[in-house]
């Protein structure tokens, strides 16, 4: 009655064993760039930061004066509209 229990166990030790040969050829497959080709990505990578840094700043920059523009766009037409409504006609 062992055996059986012993030869399934086999076949899943198997299993693992293959699974772990794969394991190492990709790992044997795989390089690694070098600490200068790493630096010199992750300077390439800061200055795209930066100039994306630059663009949204001039985005939020813009953004903020539609708002500005807008605020004084409504306070305006509110003064009116509360003129209107008190009888008081803009000229």
């Amino acid at each position: 009655m062992a055996f059986p229990l012993l030869f399934a166990g086999c076949g899943k030790i198997n299993a693992e064993i293959e699974e772990l040969k794969n394991r190492i050829a990709n790992l044997e497959g795989t390089t690694i760039a070098s600490i200068e080709q790493q630096i010199a990505s992750i300077n390439k990578s800061i200055g795209d930061l930066n100039g994306m840094d630059t663009s949204l700043k001039g985005y939020l920059d813009a953004l903020i004066w539609q708002l500005v523009q807008n605020c004084a766009h409504f306070s305006h037409n509110a003064v009116i509209f509360a003129n209107l409504r008190r009888g008081i006609i803009p000229r």
